[in-house]
């Protein structure tokens, strides 16, 4: 039985990738001097989302050479259970990272009250 080619290589999907978190950070690092130019809207948030292309591209990499193949050893990295948990606790902990800093970057502050003290 012939095994049917793959429908695409890693070394494309790295090349496609590294064009899209590419394209990804210039549009939102435009978009952040958009907002430095106007001073109207946030400037922190535009920057944090720059810096998820490098991140995604970042993870993908350290996510493959976990599940590697070691022909030394005949183990694939996803084989594993440990390589498994420690992924998704790498992958939550980032999401979680990113989320908080999000947080603070879009936190409007209080308004100002006309109040009298007492």
């Amino acid at each position: 039985m012939d095994i049917p080619p793959e429908i695409i290589t890693m070394e494309a999907f790295a090349t496609l990738w590294l064009i899209v978190c590419g394209l990804w950070t210039a549009g939102w690092l435009a978009r952040a001097g958009l907002a430095l130019k106007r001073r109207d809207r946030p400037v922190a948030f535009p920057f944090l989302m720059a810096a998820a292309g490098p991140l995604a591209w970042g993870l993908w990499s350290l996510y493959r050479a976990r599940i590697a193949y070691d022909p030394a050893t005949g183990v694939a990295g996803m084989h594993r259970v440990s390589v498994l948990l420690t992924n998704l606790a790498i992958f939550l902990g980032a999401g979680l990272v990113i989320g908080i800093l999000a947080a603070f970057a879009l936190r409007r502050p209080a308004p100002a009250t006309d109040a009298p003290e007492k």
